[in-house]
């Protein structure tokens, strides 16, 4: 970044009846501002998911007036993936963040996902299972879930993804122009997968980073595990396709080069 210059990091969030976690979520975005370097600005990009309580009056009430934040909202529900959609479309940063309403992981790792991204990673992702990571309080149930989720991606992706612990978490830290540019079609919560197997498929370098991941304090999940189970299934198939069309892709090129 030449001398001067200012970095603007967007902070896209997905909500879906958040009212009751709002309030949590504000401070820890005062928080993140605190705590940025002097060359960093934020840009928040909020997006409320068709919400049947007061989660769009809450968020323009709780919005600092000096903060440079975008209220986003669906008309109806349209599913996590959706409303990341819509927050990459219109994230203006240079470095695109994902954080979760449900504040589950430390708002202070941002500092950390963006830095690696600044150090040349194209993407950054909170990994709270590595040796250094911790996990607090989550069922065993759910972590199984997790392991097993991503054993199957890593068989799926191959090669390029074999080293990443976590494909489900959406807490990462891109490049602004892969994702504003990257297709996905998981509409719910099988997107944050989606999108890191995408990325590795088209040989984007993934940096992890050793984080904790605990239980949210106020609201309800809105996960439903048949729901996301049969989507992942889906998207693991979207992908296996996707690996295969790119093999052929360099089988081919190999040829006309030799």
């Amino acid at each position: 970044m030449p001398p001067g210059s200012t970095e603007t990091v967007s902070v896209v969030v997905a909500m879906y009846n958040e009212e009751e976690s709002l309030p949590q979520l504000f401070e820890k975005l005062g928080t993140l501002q605190s705590l940025k370097p002097r060359d960093w600005r934020f840009d928040f990009v909020l997006v409320n998911d068709g919400s049947s309580d007061r989660t769009m009056e809450v968020a323009g009430r709780l919005k600092p007036a000096e903060w440079d934040v975008q209220i986003l909202s669906h008309a109806v529900n349209q599913g996590f993936g959706a409303a990341i959609r819509t927050g990459f479309a219109s994230a203006r940063g240079e470095i695109v963040v994902c954080y979760d309403a449900d504040c589950t992981y430390p708002i202070e790792d941002v500092i950390k996902l963006v830095r690696k991204v600044l150090a040349g990673a194209d993407v950054a992702t909170a990994n709270a299972f590595s040796d250094q990571g911790k996990v607090i309080r989550v069922p065993l149930w759910r972590r199984f879930l997790s392991n097993a989720n991503s054993w199957l991606y890593r068989l799926v992706v191959g090669p390029g993804g074999k080293d990443i612990q976590v494909y489900s978490c959406a807490f990462r830290a891109y490049r602004g122009e892969l994702v504003r540019e990257l297709s996905f079609q998981s509409n719910g919560f099988g997107a944050a997968s989606e999108i890191l197997g995408r990325l590795i498929l088209s040989g984007a370098s993934i940096v992890q980073v050793d984080s904790i991941l605990t239980t949210r304090e106020f609201g309800q999940s809105k996960m439903r595990v048949l729901k996301a189970t049969l989507e992942h299934f889906k998207v693991l198939w979207v992908l296996a396709r996707r690996h295969l069309e790119t093999r052929r892709e360099k089988t081919v090129a190999a040829g006309w080069e030799r």
